[in-house]
Parts: structure tokens; sequence; C-alpha cells
């Protein structure tokens, strides 16, 4: 910020005919900043002598706490002079209008204060309530994914169907290393979204496996399931093993968050009178965050 005798030079030199690039190189400052507060001092000149009443000056703190109430939707300057015309004001449209425009930048509170951090210090979740479709959860990860995305982090999203069949498909054709490697090893998170909904074969549930022992301890692993951690066996083939030692590499480093409630689509079912009964297929929702 400058000195007041520096604000004092500019406008000395200005009124001396120099233009903004002489005083800038006269006074060794930035043209911006010149211009900036030769812009200031117009409008100071400008504004009206603080000792000198204005016809409207009566009227401005019931014109202000108009607008305010008003506010977020804006009142034409004609309905507003009517309002002080019968409290007495004498003066013109244009004189009001002005003062409106000042007006404009008043905002409302807002509602949440924000913040940001770096990176991974906090996290900001959005519920979503769909009519039609998955439970809220994968709304949840999706948005999880996409804000990775937008801070620079290569993320990868595929459902654990999808990714079983791209596996198997690269083990017949001799390029399950390569796969692995690309897919797999290189984006820094990888969703792995509806893990249990659909049982696995065993070799579909071994090179399963594959993909959380590549991402162990070097990249991050968000996975959603519909079943508890004890079920896990039945995706895996039932394989009990396989699966001790799945688990045991996931929840070393993990958070677990567990969201308990029925399926929308039987809240829509219900709300249409088709099931009648609440009775049972209530489901708890995991997301596991694995870093």
């Amino acid at each position: 910020m400058l000195t007041r005798e520096v604000i004092m030079e500019i406008r000395v030199l200005a009124r001396q005919g120099l233009g903004i690039r002489e005083i800038s190189r006269e006074l060794g400052l930035s043209r911006n900043t010149v211009r900036k507060y030769l812009r200031s001092c117009a409008e100071q000149d400008r504004a009206p002598r603080s000792g000198r009443t204005q016809k409207l000056d009566p009227f401005k703190v019931y014109l202000h706490d108009r607008v305010r109430a008003a506010h977020p939707a804006w009142l034409p300057a004609t309905a507003l002079l009517i309002e002080i015309r019968a409290m007495g004001y004498d003066g013109g449209l244009t004189r009001l209008r002005v003062y409106l425009r000042s007006l404009k930048s008043i905002k409302a509170p807002e509602p949440l204060v924000r913040f940001e951090t770096d990176p991974g210090q906090q996290m900001q979740v959005d519920w979503i309530v769909f009519r039609r479709g998955k439970l809220p959860l994968s709304a949840f990860v999706a948005t999880l994914g996409y804000i990775a995305t937008q801070m620079g982090i290569r993320t990868r999203f595929i459902s654990a169907a999808d990714l079983v069949i791209a596996l198997a498909a690269a083990s017949r054709q001799d390029r399950l290393a390569e796969f692995l490697k690309r897919n797999i090893s290189q984006p820094r998170l990888l969703i792995i979204d509806e893990v249990g909904y659909l049982p696995l074969a065993r070799d579909d549930a071994n090179l399963f496996f594959q993909v959380i022992a590549k991402r162990y301890e070097k990249g991050s692993v968000i996975m959603t399931s519909n079943l508890p951690f004890g079920q896990w066996d039945q995706t895996f083939a039932g394989d009990q093993t396989l699966t001790a030692a799945l688990l045991d590499r996931l929840l070393h480093h993990s958070h677990v968050l567990q969201i308990k409630g029925e399926s929308y689509r039987l809240k829509d079912k219900r709300k249409a009178g088709v099931i009648r009964s609440r009775a049972s297929e209530s489901a708890d929702q995991q997301l596991e965050i694995h870093a």
C-alpha cells in the first residue's frame, strides 16, 4: 500500500499533465498501480461532499432496509420512488437509481462458512437422494473420485464386475502383467464399486486378489460393498484363506464408513404401495477407503 505522500505525488504529476507511463517511470511504480490510484482519486473528487445534505439522505436508511429485506429479489426504483414520495421525497428518479446501484453489493450472509485446506486434510460430502437407481453411496464415491481428479490426482473408477471381466480377458491374452501395470498400478486412486454384488469364480477371485496386492501400500483404494466383512468369503469363491489375506491388506490402513438403511428402490416401491411391509430387505452399505 502506498504512503499518503506518494499518492499525493501521483496526483500532482497527473495535474501537471504527465501520463500514466511518465508517472510510473518517475516514481518507479507499475502502470497498474498508478492507474488504480488515479482512478481512486477521481472517484473521490466526484463524490458528494459529506457536509452537504442531499435530498435523498433522510430516506437512505429506509431504502437500505427495504433492499436488504427483499434480497435476493430486486425492487425496481420506480416502486421505491412511489414509497418515498409518499414519505416526503421531492427529488428525481435518477438520483434514486444512482443510490440503489450502490446497494446492489449487499449480499445475504452465507449459510455455511467455507474454508480450504491442503488435499487430504478434509473431505466434503454432498448427499444426493435419488428417486431411481442405486443408494446414495455410489454418488458419494463418484464425488470423491471427481474431487480427486480436480486436485490433479489420476483416478480410475470401475465396478468389480467390469474389473474382473477385464482381468480375465487380459489373462487369456497373456498380457495380465501389462494390464496390472497400466490400469492398476499407475492411478494414484483406484475406486472399485459394487464388491460383493456378484459372486466370483475361484480364478476370478485370484485375479481380484492380485489387484489388491498390487495396490497394497502403494496407492489409495476406495471400495464399496453391500456385505459385511464377515460375508466376503461368499463373494470370493468361498475361499476363506484368500479372503482373509485380502482383508488383511485392505484393513491395514483403512477407514471404514458404514451406511445403514434400505435401498431407495424399496423405498420407492413402498411409497407406490407395491411393497406393504417394511420387512427385511434393508442392507448395510460399507464404504472402505484404503490408503
